[in-house]
């Protein structure tokens, strides 16, 4: 009985495996500028080299923290990494020439991201604070400027109570969003539900 239960979850987990396989392959979820760039990419074309990665596929996370980063990222998720402004320049004339729709870019010259400092924080006697967003993902190192410039100066907390007291001790100097998504902006406007 154990076994065949086991054989039916590695069953079921292969199948969802393969089912996220194919959604990546088709670039499921991103707009069609997006996907026309991937496929020249693959393609390794002219344009498709000048191609680095698109944002989202670049960081991994932990699940936990998937939500909160999700968040704080939005549409940010779709903008593509190229080594430098020309690159950007040139696809931005090629989504044009073909009537693909608009992209963003981030060329890894020119980006340049901080990181708060916890020493900057204050944190109070705050129960909940977990992290600085930009510390919670994993990355090549090569794209640290652009995790920071995205992430750096957001905080993560545990819950809108949290959220609500680091805010206002901090007079809302930066982003905090919870580990629900929940957003407070440094101009005090809330987001969530």
């Amino acid at each position: 009985e154990k076994h065949q239960s086991l054989k039916t979850e590695i069953m079921l987990k292969k199948s969802r495996l393969e089912l996220l396989e194919n959604l990546e392959k088709d670039q499921e979820g991103f707009n069609y500028a997006i996907k026309k760039l991937m496929e020249e990419a693959e393609k390794k074309s002219n344009y498709g080299k000048l191609v680095d990665s698109v944002l989202a596929n670049i960081l991994t996370l932990d699940e936990k923290y998937q939500v909160a980063i999700e968040m704080a990222l939005g549409y940010s998720l779709q903008n593509i990494v190229v080594e430098k402004e020309e690159d950007a320049k040139e696809l931005i004339e090629f989504l044009k020439q073909n009537k693909y729709g608009r992209a963003s870019f981030l060329p890894l010259n020119t980006i340049k991201g901080y990181k708060l400092e916890d020493s900057k924080i204050n944190k109070g006697n705050i129960d909940g604070i977990v992290e600085v967003a930009a510390n919670l993902v994993r990355y090549n190192t090569k794209y640290t400027n652009i995790i920071n410039y995205l992430l750096g100066q957001i905080v993560i907390v545990k819950d809108n109570n949290t959220a609500i007291q680091l805010a206002r001790l901090n007079k809302y100097r930066f982003k905090i969003i919870t580990l629900e998504g929940d957003i407070i902006n440094p101009s005090g406007v809330m987001t969530g539900g």
